[in-house]
């Protein structure tokens, strides 16, 4: 008992002693310590701005050259002027050109009948162009077409403006097996019974239609 009593004593006189009671000053901080571990990656951050364009490479070098182009030896080139260029042109009819421009090998025409003779096998690019009124209400949209031994060729009808007088043309090309093969420019069998006029605006007897006939290779 004694004994307990002198602890408590002890303890009241340590705890209310005013020298013991107070916290000293704080010390200097101590050294860093060793960095720790690495995070993880942050999110993916937006895109920045595009660059300027940087500069112009050099120059490639020259390309070999190609083979040789071959030149026909085997075309025509015929026009419809002069007397000819306001010419009316029956349903089914050709076209008279009138004109031979150029020619080389044996594509022949006659202007009396406005047929093309061709004697050689082989393919051939046909282009003809023109420009036309019609005459009559007969008809909406008149046509014209490329006949081949009497037969419209498909795929070379071009469809005419009546009242404007524009330009229509049409290039076809076509594989001729048979000769000798007759070619000609008509006023399409659907114009039923429709005619039209080449239509020269100036009435100086100007050109108001062409074709070229050029045998490929």
């Amino acid at each position: 008992m004694k004994n307990a009593l002198f602890i408590s004593v002890a303890l009241f006189s340590l705890i209310n002693n005013p020298l013991i009671a107070q916290a000293g000053p704080m010390g200097p901080p101590g050294p860093t310590g060793m960095a720790g571990p690495m995070g993880p990656p942050g999110p993916t951050g937006m895109p920045g701005p595009a660059g300027p364009m940087g500069p112009f490479g050099a120059t490639g070098r020259t390309g070999p050259e190609g083979p040789k182009g071959s030149i026909s030896n085997n075309f025509l080139t015929a026009v419809a002027n002069g007397s000819s260029s306001n010419q009316q042109i029956a349903t089914s009819n050709p076209i008279l050109f009138n004109t031979v421009l150029n020619s080389k090998g044996d594509i022949k025409y006659d202007s009396n009948t406005g047929k093309f003779t061709l004697k050689s096998p082989g393919d051939y690019d046909i282009t003809f162009a023109a420009r036309l009124n019609a005459i009559g209400s007969d008809f909406a949209y008149p046509t014209l077409a490329l006949r081949i031994n009497g037969q419209e060729l498909p795929g070379s009808q071009v469809d005419v403006n009546p009242s404007t007088g524009e330009w229509v043309s049409v290039t076809v090309t076509t594989t001729i097996k048979d000769v000798p093969t007759t070619l000609e420019v008509i006023s399409s069998q659907n114009n039923r019974g429709g005619v039209l006029q080449l239509f020269d605006p100036t009435s100086d007897g100007t050109t108001s239609a062409h074709i070229t006939i050029l045998k490929l290779g």
